[in-house]
């Protein structure tokens, strides 16, 4: 049963929250849909479909003290990934909203160092076994959004990123989008 909970809430609620946030946000930096809308038009067009990364959590093997603080074995510990990637030197400004940075100054090339340091999916054995498929729908959803539509928010509102927080999930707050062709 617990397996089945997994797949619901790992496989469903964590896919739809981003692919809520990733909406929310082109609405609310239309700069950045806009680059990415010109991107898509140049290399897919708009007669075809395009084609095709919260915690890391581990058990403690023995006992450990981290800091002073003791960690009997056997003790789940989660590693909040956006702490982490708050507080790591390679992002700088971190808090800022750059999609840009993943990108060297060609606009094309990717900078690994900062990619590999990404972990939307966790990291080794224990990661996140719908990654592919969550990679797929996250890529497709805004995709093809964008390929057809700008995403806007409402005419005179602005777009509220303050996240609900419910359990583990960080949700966005219902709100309404435009879509104009």
């Amino acid at each position: 049963m617990s397996s089945c909970v997994d797949f619901l809430i790992a496989g469903q609620d964590t896919t739809s929250t981003t692919l809520r946030w990733a909406m929310l946000i082109m609405a609310k930096h239309v700069y950045v849909q806009e680059n990415m809308r010109q991107e898509i038009l140049e290399v897919v067009g708009t007669e075809r479909l395009p084609t095709v990364a919260d915690q890391v959590k581990r058990v403690t093997l023995n006992d450990v003290q981290i800091r002073g603080h003791k960690i009997p074995a056997g003790t789940w510990v989660n590693g909040d990934v956006r702490y982490i990637m708050s507080n790591d030197p390679v992002f700088v400004k971190p808090k800022e909203f750059k999609p840009e940075r993943y990108l060297h100054e060609d606009g094309v090339t990717l900078k690994r160092d900062l990619v590999e340091r990404t972990l939307p999916f966790s990291l080794g054995k224990r990661a996140c076994a719908g990654e592919g498929l969550a990679r797929v729908e996250i890529f497709l959803g805004p995709t093809s959004t964008i390929q057809h539509y700008r995403i806007l928010p409402p005419e005179g509102m602005e777009i509220d990123l303050e996240p609900n927080v419910a359990a583990t999930f960080r949700n966005p707050k219902p709100q309404n989008l435009r879509l104009e062709k």
